[in-house]
């Protein structure tokens, strides 16, 4: 059912969390100040020998998706005029995921560039994503995100191939994430995602019949101290 707050803005018919912001995405957003924005970051690293992942790679991965099918949420801003709060934003994916350089010094480049993402501000009314891409011709283990002991071991096992390392930050206000799953919308980007989500919801389905049953036991255990007490 929806809460009062939420009633009031759908009439009490029920919306797909996909066009609506949740209460908590609301006060995460009224709540933030310039200095202490909501925005959660994330970043991935990626090796390979074949060459590197450049922001061009991503936007193309991002198209053939339909990420932004899949999910709305990465189409969309804030418009607090609107009942769901969100509308359809004019922002591209190309403007949305851009390339910078990549980090030289080992692991502090990266934590400040992280500690930029987080604290630098955020227009919601313009887009509520943004991620950047860095590469490395030079092999793997410069940047910290992979470990130099991962990067010698590497370098040791395959002598004869050459590395390379990619790594993509990706930040987004709160009010798109909440109430879905983030990892889920990113999920969508690898050629597994069908195999891990049947997985995962294989896993679900467990836990759900665990707790199911647990309850059975309870109440069963419930009915024998009744009855046994009469």
């Amino acid at each position: 059912e929806w809460t009062f707050c939420e009633q009031q803005y759908h009439n009490g018919k029920k919306n797909n969390l996909k066009t609506r912001m949740t209460s908590i995405g609301r006060f995460s957003h009224d709540s933030e100040t310039q200095l202490n924005p909501s925005v959660p970051t994330i970043f991935l690293a990626m090796s390979g020998t074949t060459k590197p992942f450049r922001a061009d790679d991503l936007i193309r991965l991002w198209k053939s998706k339909e990420l932004s099918k899949l999910h709305p949420r990465f189409e969309q801003k804030i418009d607090r005029t609107k009942p769901g709060f969100f509308t359809l934003s004019t922002k591209t994916v190309e403007e949305n995921i851009t390339e910078t350089m990549f980090p030289q010094v080992y692991r502090q480049d990266l934590s400040y560039r992280i500690i930029d993402y987080l604290k630098k501000p955020f227009d919601v009314y313009d887009s509520l994503w943004e991620a950047q891409v860095c590469c490395s011709s030079d092999g793997i283990g410069i940047s910290g995100a992979i470990s130099q002991l991962k990067a010698q071991l590497l370098s040791s096992n395959f002598p004869d191939k050459k590395f390379f390392e990619s790594l993509v930050l990706f930040r987004s206000h709160h009010a798109m994430a909440d109430g879905t799953s983030l990892a889920s919308g990113l999920l969508d980007l690898c050629d597994e995602a069908a195999e891990i989500k049947g997985k995962i919801k294989a896993e679900l389905n467990k836990r759900k019949r665990k707790t199911m049953m647990g309850k059975l036991i309870r109440f069963l255990r419930i009915l024998f101290w009744f009855y046994g007490g009469i």
